[in-house]
């Protein structure tokens, strides 16, 4: 079982009812660094915010597996992508993206998904991503 990003504050990062896991806002982090901070369209180019959205994607992935048990997987059913941002007519979806190609290739789907350019996120990162999945499978054989 992959172990969960440590929350930055008093929350959970994963939280399981029934067979919905709803997962917190990650950051693009290692352990608890943030690789890059600023805003994409200004000090992190376009290709690099989506980059960045893969990596934060990825701790979301990481954070839902831990809500896992047995034979499970995870069919994702919504993503929202933050996306720090000065720039009215910044490609939000083009950032975005890079999230959703790290989802469909760990889970074999893609979700529905929202990109929302915002003012600033937590700790100054650039992108920030939010997942709410499902479990499927397990020991039913279903």
């Amino acid at each position: 079982m992959t172990a969960a990003p440590r929350p930055a504050g008093a929350y959970r990062v994963a939280l399981r009812h029934g067979d919905q896991v709803f997962v917190a806002g990650m950051t693009p982090r290692e352990g608890d660094t943030l690789l890059v901070t600023g805003q994409v369209g200004s000090t992190v180019g376009l290709d690099e915010g989506a980059r960045l959205a893969g990596v934060a994607a990825r701790r979301a992935l990481d954070a839902a597996t831990t809500c896992l048990t047995g034979s499970e997987r995870l069919l994702p059913l919504s993503m929202t992508v933050y996306v720090s941002t000065r720039e009215a007519d910044l490609p939000l979806s083009a950032v975005a993206d890079g999230a959703s190609e790290v989802v469909a290739e760990a889970t074999g789907s893609l979700p529905v998904r929202a990109a929302v350019g915002v003012s600033g996120l937590p700790g100054g990162a650039p992108v920030e991503v939010s997942l709410v999945l499902t479990a499927v499978g397990g020991g039913d054989g279903g």
